[in-house]
């Protein structure tokens, strides 16, 4: 971020909090303030705040407002520490610490809570509790997004590494381990170490580094996942309705005519793993799609646009989407994460079955989503 940004956020955040703090009817902002800004120091490491006197009632309070351009977790975290620790210098009373950044996400919002943090944000939302003075709007939307960050933390070849990282039990794992085991550069892995360090998602160690919060990342990732652009399906009507028989039938006679990789996923894969419903669909990753001729000699199955009982899924990135495959009953399956991601929204009771999956004691190796 530039200094001319930085001055352009200082303006448009001091205005916004005089305009907020001038419509609560209980408080009387005092006309002076006072900027307090670093002397040295890169202008990343971004503690500029800025302090307001206010009346409420016949006490007088200072507000610190601590002006943070990135609210993401560990900067949020770093920032509120700092400014505690300069309190604990100079102590003073009838002192409120609050944020004011672009956009406080409902993470962020819970970090300033859990510190009794009071927070505002450019795109609406707010937190305020001193004195008599209680203030919380939540729910506005993010006016100021920046979709590159997490978006590239969902990307094709970083997901290689979040599957390697969520692989139960879960362990710390090294930056070249990881590229190995992912297939992929070392630079990608150290920028997903940073994004899921910066989004408290996981923590550094002597070991490496480690997931601490599965289940949010697990969360996080199911909301950015978009099952049709990473793959291309295909359906076929096949007579077979037994979904036993017909899997036995693709492993004994399609696999050995033909040079493919399969793994099965969504609610046959569920089926196996975790029984809930009866799969109405067999669904499978291969790594190429299988001429229609072979497919009609071999399983008497025929190519229609929507409602067969036969689907062939070739992914954009079928190596990520067969890392941490697994045999079950003598059928190779794709991981349990990959089911979840692949059960989503797919309708006909998959997320019935992904609920019961997710909620297995062993899910992804042991541990809870």
């Amino acid at each position: 971020m530039s200094e001319k940004t930085i001055e352009e956020f200082q303006q448009e955040a001091h205005a916004y909090l005089q305009t907020y703090l001038g419509k609560l009817p209980s408080v009387e902002s005092v006309p002076e303030h006072q900027w307090v800004g670093r002397e040295v120091g890169h202008p990343s490491d971004l503690r500029y705040s800025l302090k307001q006197v206010v009346h409420v009632g016949d006490s007088t309070w200072t507000l610190h407002a601590v002006l943070l351009p990135n609210a993401q977790p560990r900067h949020l975290r770093n920032a509120i520490y700092a400014a505690k620790a300069q309190w604990k210098r100079q102590p003073t009373s009838n002192t409120y610490l609050l944020i004011v950044s672009p956009y406080i996400s409902e993470q962020a919002a819970a970090i300033c809570r859990e510190e009794d943090v009071g927070y505002l944000d450019l795109s609406g939302n707010a937190y305020l509790s001193f004195s008599s003075v209680y203030v919380e709007i939540a729910g506005k939307p993010n006016l100021y997004k920046e979709s590159r960050p997490l978006k590239s933390l969902f990307s094709e070849k970083s997901c290689r590494v979040l599957r390697a990282l969520l692989q139960g039990p879960l362990k710390a794992h090294k930056v070249q381990d990881l590229a190995t085991t992912a297939g992929v550069s070392l630079g990608l892995v150290s920028k997903v170490r940073k994004l899921l360090i910066d989004h408290e998602y996981a923590h550094d160690t002597e070991k490496g580094i480690i997931i601490t919060q599965p289940g949010k990342l697990l969360d996080a990732w199911l909301a950015a996942d978009k099952f049709s652009e990473r793959t291309e399906v295909r359906e076929y009507s096949i007579l077979e309705c037994d979904v036993e028989h017909l899997s036995s039938s693709i492993e004994a006679m399609l696999v050995p005519a033909l040079d493919i990789d399969l793994a099965y996923t969504q609610w046959y894969a569920g089926y196996l793993r975790k029984p809930y419903t009866v799969p109405p669909v067999v669904s499978l990753y291969v790594s190429d799609f299988i001429d229609e001729i072979s497919l009609k000699t071999i399983l008497q199955a025929r190519r229609v646009k929507s409602g067969g009982r036969l689907r062939l899924i070739r992914s954009k990135d079928h190596k990520g989407v067969t890392l941490g495959k697994q045999q079950v009953n003598g059928h190779t399956l794709v991981s349990d994460l990959q089911i979840l991601l692949d059960l989503q929204g797919a309708g006909l009771r998959a997320d019935e079955q992904a609920n019961e999956l997710r909620t297995d004691d062993n899910f992804n190796g042991g541990w809870k989503a």
